[in-house]
């Protein structure tokens, strides 16, 4: 019974994976894209999680999902031509300069979710947990086999545009060697407006499947981290390649919280991002 616990608990955090594939997909983009960190990400996941939760009452399924998806999109064209204006002109310190910016801007909109929204925790009442799939004794609840089955396409889509489109191709020029990229003729700007619609739609696709597998409240420390931990493990890398980590993450997160409880959740995370980071300065270190 406990090797059938522990197995159910690994399925079904490596189907929480995706959705975690797809929140770093959006800050990934953004990376190879243009270098910048966008660290009001997870404030943007969670804001697409609070519009798809105000329109989940009022519009049909699966029409409930498009706000979120606006929302991220908005929120990500506010964050990227102002950071990449403040790290193209910001000299030795616009790096710096765009990670602050974006802190700032994430920490805004968590003030403003929890003014509107309270602290208290919320969920989209789908009813898809009683329901499970697979044989008998171990099934993936409904909840999870929907995210992951809807994640799995979307992240496919983003990929197909990223490797295969004119779009992703400039954003992966400019990412590898931005001054080349200037000097065959790709507007810096233009490429921040392409990497930001790319990583909101993310951002928002993310945020309307939160809510169906996470309990919600306006704090974006975990999807940001959770991002960030993919993104530094993988690299700025397609986006499919952030599926065997995300799914692995998943599994880690799964096990250990049927083995030690979901109060041990954020260690398990820090220790993940500590051997996600040793292992490639070890890799670097061998190379």
């Amino acid at each position: 019974m406990a090797l059938t616990g522990l197995t159910q608990s690994l399925i079904s955090g490596a189907a929480a994976g995706f959705v975690y594939c797809l929140m770093a997909s959006g800050l990934q983009l953004g990376v190879a894209a243009t270098g910048l960190y966008n660290l009001a990400h997870g404030a943007a996941v969670v804001a697409a999680a609070y519009a798809a939760l105000l329109s989940f009452p009022h519009l049909p399924t699966p029409l409930w999902a498009i706000p979120a998806f606006l929302v991220g999109i908005l929120l990500a064209l506010a964050a990227f031509p102002l950071a990449g204006a403040l790290m193209r002109r910001g000299g030795r310190w616009g790096l710096l300069a765009s990670l602050a910016f974006t802190l700032a801007m994430g920490l805004l909109i968590e003030a403003v979710l929890l003014l509107f929204f309270g602290a208290s925790p919320r969920r989209l009442p789908l009813a898809l947990s009683t329901r499970g799939l697979g044989p008998w004794p171990v099934r993936l609840a409904g909840d999870r086999a929907l995210a992951a089955a809807l994640s799995l396409p979307f992240l496919s889509l983003l990929d197909r545009i990223f490797v295969g489109s004119r779009l992703g191709r400039s954003l992966r020029a400019a990412g590898s060697d931005p001054d080349l990229a200037r000097t065959y003729g790709l507007d810096p700007a233009r490429l921040f407006l392409g990497a930001a619609l790319l990583a909101g739609s993310a951002a928002g696709v993310a945020g309307a499947l939160y809510p169906v597998l996470f309990v919600l409240e306006p704090h974006a420390i975990f999807p940001l981290f959770v991002s960030l931990t993919l993104t530094a493990a993988v690299g700025p890398a397609r986006p499919l390649a952030l599926l065997p980590m995300g799914a692995a993450l998943g599994a880690l997160e799964g096990a250990s919280s049927y083995l030690l409880g979901a109060s041990w959740r954020p260690a398990v995370f820090f220790l993940a991002f500590a051997i996600f980071l040793l292992a490639r300065e070890g890799r670097r270190a061998w190379a």
